[in-house]
Parts: C-alpha cells; sequence; structure tokens
C-alpha cells in the first residue's frame, strides 16, 4: 500500500511501517517499547569479540516487519550489550564465499525466503564446510528456513524441510517447552510447561527427526485448536501434507561437526519481537551458535540402525515417495520395487542429464499397478528403516516384490563413520529385510535380486550375492542374479556397452535388457 503522510496517529504508524519495510527500520510506536526490551535483556558475556553476518534479504515471500523488526532487534542488542556486532550484507553470492564468511564468528539468516543454491551457486559446500569443518555457528529465524530446496545436503545439515504452515500468523498455539532447564529457554521460566502464543508456525515433514535434533520447544498438539489446524491442513493438501507422527519442533539446535546450529519457527512478524519471550530466546539461540552459550543436552544425535538416510536422499524425494505409498493405499499392485538407485533410475528417461530406464519400464510394466521404492545412495538399513519405521510397506498389497540393495555397503561408509560393511555385514541387513517384508506380504512372491556386475567391486559383489542367494526358500522367496543374466559378458564381468559412464548403473540399453530379463518373472 501507498505510505501517505498525515496528521493523524493511525496514519502517521502506517507511514512508519511502510518505511520501516523500505529501510529497515521500526515503526515509531514500538521504538521506546523495543529499546527497553532488548536493554533489559541479560545475555552472557562473550568470550571474545564477535563479528556475525546478518542477512535477511527475499527471494519469495517477503515477511515485512519480521525483516525489519528482526534487523532492528539484533543490531541494537549487539550495540546495548556487546555480545555481537552485526555486519549485514545484502548480496546472497557472498554467502557462497568461504573466505569471506569465514571472517564472520556466526551467520543469522533472518526470513531470507527461498535463499538457495540456484541464487548463489557455491552455496552448499560454503555453509556445509563453515559449520562442519570450520566451526561456524548458524541461527536460522522463521523463514530462514523456508530456503534451500535445491540442497538437500543444506536441509539435512539445518535439520528440516519446510512444506507449509499449518498454523497461521493469526491464530492462537500452544507449545510445549521442553526443556526449561536449557539457558536457550530460559526467557520461558515464567511460563507454564504448556504456553500459547500467535505466531506462523512452520511443519519440516522431511529431514527433522528428534534423534537429530535437540528439541527446545514444540507444538502441543493436545491443545484442541493446534490440532484443528492440523486436520484442516491434512484435508485441505490431503493424505501425507502432516507429518504421521504429529512431532512438530519449533525451536532445535544441532551440532554438525565443529559446528552449530539454532533453529526458530517464532519470527514471522512484528508481534514476534515485541514479545520478550520470544526475542530472548532467538538471541540466546544466536549466543549459542556463536559458541557463547554452551548447551549439553547429552543427547545422542546418531540414529540406532535401522535409521533413516538425513543426507539429499531424505528431501524432496522422500516427500514424493511417501505421496506415491499413501496414493497406493488399499491396492493390490502387480509388483514394487524395494532397494536403492538402481530401482531408482526406473523414473528417468534416456534424454535426462540422468539417463535411466523409464522407456523400458514404461513398455514392459507400465500397463500394471506398480511402486517403485527406489533410493539412491540408500544402504541396508536406511531400505529396513523405509519399510519399518518409515511404513513404506504398509497399505498395499503386491503380487511381486523385487529387492536390490547392499552396493551402497561397498563402497559408502557407516552412519557412524567407522568403515565399510563386509559382504556378510551387509547380506545380515539383506536378509532382515527379506524377513520383514516376508512378515507384511505374505500374499507376494520375494524376489532377491543380485548386486549387479561392478568391476570396481567384483569379489565384494561376487561373495555377496554367494550369500543372498541362500535366502531363497523354493517358495515364496526366489533369487535372480539378473546381472549375470542380462548385463554381464561371457567373460562374467560387466558388458560396458550396457552401463553408464560410472560403471554402477545400467545405461538406457541395459535398462531394457534388465527390463526384459524381470518381465518373465511379473505374473
Amino acid at each position: 500500500m501507498d505510505c501517505v503522510k498525515g496528521a493523524l496517529a493511525g496514519l502517521l504508524s502506517a507511514a512508519a511501517v511502510c518505511e520501516a519495510a523500505a529501510a529497515g527500520k521500526i515503526d515509531f510506536v514500538d521504538s521506546d517499547n523495543l529499546e527497553t526490551i532488548v536493554s533489559e535483556w541479560e545475555g552472557v558475556k562473550p568470550v571474545a569479540p564477535r563479528r556475525v553476518l546478518f542477512f535477511n534479504e527475499i527471494f519469495g515471500y517477503d515477511h515485512t516487519s519480521g525483516r525489519s523488526y528482526g534487523e532492528w532487534t539484533f543490531r541494537r542488542a549487539g550495540e546495548l550489550k556487546g555480545t555481537w556486532q552485526i555486519e549485514q550484507v545484502k548480496d546472497a553470492k557472498l554467502l557462497a564465499d568461504p573466505g569471506f564468511i569465514g571472517k564472520f564468528d556466526a551467520i543469522v539468516l533472518l526470513n531470507s525466503t527461498l535463499l538457495s543454491e540456484s541464487v548463489a551457486p557455491g552455496l552448499t559446500r560454503a555453509l556445509t564446510d563453515y559449520v562442519v569443518k570450520q566451526g561456524g555457528g548458524i541461527a536460522l529465524i522463521h523463514a530462514g528456513l523456508d530456503a534451500f530446496k535445491d540442497s538437500d545436503e543444506l536441509l539435512s545439515l539445518f535439520g528440516g524441510f519446510f512444506k507449509g504452515h499449518p498454523w497461521h500468523s493469526q491464530g492462537t498455539w500452544r507449545f510445549i517447552n521442553e526443556q526449561p532447564a536449557n539457558p536457550i529457554n530460559a526467557s520461558f521460566r515464567d511460563e507454564k510447561a504448556s504456553f500459547s502464543r500467535i505466531d506462523e508456525i512452520y511443519q519440516f515433514p522431511a529431514f527433522f527427526d528428534r534423534k537429530r535434533c535437540d528439541v527446545l520447544i514444540s507444538m502441543d498438539m493436545s491443545d484442541s485448536s493446534t490440532k484443528a489446524a492440523e486436520t484442516w491442513w491434512e484435508k485441505r493438501f490431503g493424505p501425507g501434507a502432516t507429518r504421521e507422527d504429529h512431532d512438530y519442533a519449533v525451536s532445535w539446535t544441532r551440532e554438525p561437526g565443529k559446528g552449530r546450529i539454532f533453529y526458530t519457527s517464532f519470527g514471522h512478524d512484528r508481534q514476534a519481537f515485541l514479545d520478550r519471550t520470544r526475542l530472548y530466546h532467538m538471541f540466546a539461540g544466536l549466543q549459542f551458535a556463536l559458541g557463547d552459550l554452551p548447551v549439553k543436552s547429552g543427547r545422542k544425535y546418531a540414529a540406532d540402525v535401522p535409521e533413516q538416510r538425513f543426507d539429499w536422499a531424505n528431501g524432496p524425494w522422500r516427500v514424493r515417495m511417501a505421496g506415491e505409498v499413501a496414493a497406493a493405499k488399499g491396492k493390490r499392485l502387480k509388483m514394487v520395487t524395494v532397494g536403492d538407485s538402481i530401482w531408482m533410475l526406473w523414473r528417468f528417461s534416456s534424454e535426462g542429464r540422468v539417463q535411466g530406464g523409464k522407456e523400458a519400464w514404461n513398455r514392459y510394466f507400465g500397463k500394471y499397478e506398480t511402486l517403485n521404492l527406489g533410493m539412491s545412495g540408500d544402504r541396508t538399513e536406511h531400505v529396513l528403516w523405509r519399510i519399518t519405521a518409515g511404513r513404506d510397506a504398509d497399505g498395499w498389497t503386491a503380487d511381486n516384490i523385487f529387492v536390490t540393495c547392499g552396493c551402497n555397503n561397498s563402497w559408502q561408509k557407516k552412519p557412524d563413520g567407522t568403515g565399510f560393511d563386509t559382504p556378510e555385514d551387509a547380506a545380515k541387513g539383506m536378509k532382515k529385510i527379506v524377513e520383514t517384508l516376508k512378515e507384511k506380504h505374505p500374499e507376494s512372491k520375494i524376489f532377491i535380486v543380485g548386486m549387479l556386475p561392478m568391476d570396481s567391486r567384483r569379489e565384494w559383489g561376487g561373495a555377496y550375492n554367494s550369500i543372498i542367494k541362500t535366502f531363497a526358500d523354493g517358495d515364496r522367496v526366489a533369487y535372480r542374479d539378473y546381472g549375470a543374466e542380462a548385463l554381464a559378458g561371457a567373460d562374467g564381468r560387466q558388458d560396458r556397452a550396457l552401463f553408464s559412464g560410472d560403471g554402477v548403473h545400467p545405461n538406457p540399453a541395459g535398462y531394457e535388457k534388465l527390463a526384459a530379463a524381470m518381465a518373465k518373472d511379473v505374473k
């Protein structure tokens, strides 16, 4: 709207709000109140002078007052308390410059909607190294995590994949203070265990898992209004639009590598910054990110095996897969493929940057009801997580289930970083997968598909296949070595004419051969 100056206080206030949006200032009617709130904050003394890189530029929705009030309060806190020196930048490309961001002790991303790798090429590597290797801290406020849609690595680093806000900015919602003794939550000490606020709250259907995040504040789903908003959202957007576990974190911390991450969903507009409890919570989160407010929760961030894969393979692809599983609910499918990227590449055509077997799949299996549960990069324990805790194997029935995985166990380190699996260890994972599928799907014929020929893993793959073929029972479980049958030469080695340049995945011609071999078993 236009800013019109006038004598009436209401018009002056409106004009000031417009000026705040344009110049990063606050409404004059709030200035005294904010000055008092900021001056009364009792932050901890920094161990050294702190430089903070502040970024609140937008590439999507403009949280107008949320940006201007956030900028003012963080800057003023540093000036009054000596806790940090804010240095604001407007060029997103500077965030992708390792030499530049390396000069700062922490970075604040405040309502910087749709900041992404495409906006600032190199952003993923720069921010990841800044945190994990250099020990830097990043504090993300509200829409600071409505971003990075093209970088699953950053979504994993920060701990959540934004997918809407069931709790809109005009509603009053209830929250749980999960850690009253945590100094980041000190401003809520006078609140009850469950408290109410007006704010816009996000949900994170992927990447967030409390095994990996130290949750500070969460939604109180026992509250009728808070629950009703979730229910409305799912009715509006359909199955899979909300979390099945109803676990909605609002604020959390992470300590990946040497660094520190703080995120809070609070901070949508001016109300959040005029509320000293939420504002002090944000300030404390930044002091945590700086390393000046040590917080030791004693929680382990690594999940027990089986676990979900928490890097790039658990973002939009995971969300898409969950939607496809939901769509298959109640259906009798002709075939389901469970495993890693060998199956995932059935989704890719021969025309794209990543060449796969989509055309072959459509020719041989397009007439059937099918479900592809192949996820690139998954080891056996990740597949096991998806068909158990992830519930990918629930809700549908199938005539045939084809399982292949284990290749990634041969060359990707274990989740704890201790090394690679032996063929024997990987085979234990495959055995558990088969046993789980047998139990969940007594109606299905299960085909264990041997690891395809890989010249770089020839001995490992041979040993692995010799073990997993013993899991066939002559009845419901069969073993198939389609690789040896259709993708290898007379000497048993990989036919390079049928594989892509990585030496792991079939090319379109190879997928044609693979589909023809599999089609014989689709009955």
